[in-house]
This record gives C-alpha cells, structure tokens and sequence, in this order.
C-alpha cells in the first residue's frame, strides 16, 4: 500500500514548466516474526499537467498509484559524506 505521506507542493517555473512533489510511503512487506510495520520514503516529482492534477487530488494520507520511474540521486552531506 502507497499513501501519500505530505500533502503536495507545487511550483510553476518562469519557463512554463511545472513541477508538483510529495512524500510517499511504501510499506514494505512484513515478515511473520515483525510485529511492527516498515516503511520506505520516496519523493515524487511529477511535471507538466499531471502536476496540476496531483496537486489538486492528491492529500496527506491517501492512497496513491505511482506508474513511472524510479530515480537514484546522489549528494554529499554538510560533513561531506555521500548520501
């Protein structure tokens, strides 16, 4: 189960484009010893009209369906440190 984890913001950029991001949730599957559930983090970036149609449907706590790709990003922390 997917559920949105923060409630989406939107950005509109001078060149017309448009981004919407939020937190989603991903519960990953338990195993019968666990009795706590587990969760993954992921931030989704959605562009163009979907944007606006996330941005307006999607709220804190609902489930979501996410079809697309998923995207690995790098940096390095204040102490330098790749995260």
């Amino acid at each position: 189960m997917e559920e949105a984890g923060s409630n989406p913001k939107i950005k509109y950029y001078e060149n017309g484009k448009i981004q919407t991001t939020f937190n989603l949730a991903v519960n990953r599957p338990k195993k019968s010893y666990e009795h706590e559930d587990l969760a993954d983090w992921f931030r989704v970036e959605i562009w163009g009209r979907f944007a606006e149609v996330a941005n307006e449907y999607i709220k804190k706590g609902i489930l979501v369906g996410i079809e697309g790709k998923l995207d690995f990003k790098k940096w390095k922390d204040v102490n330098g440190y790749e995260q």
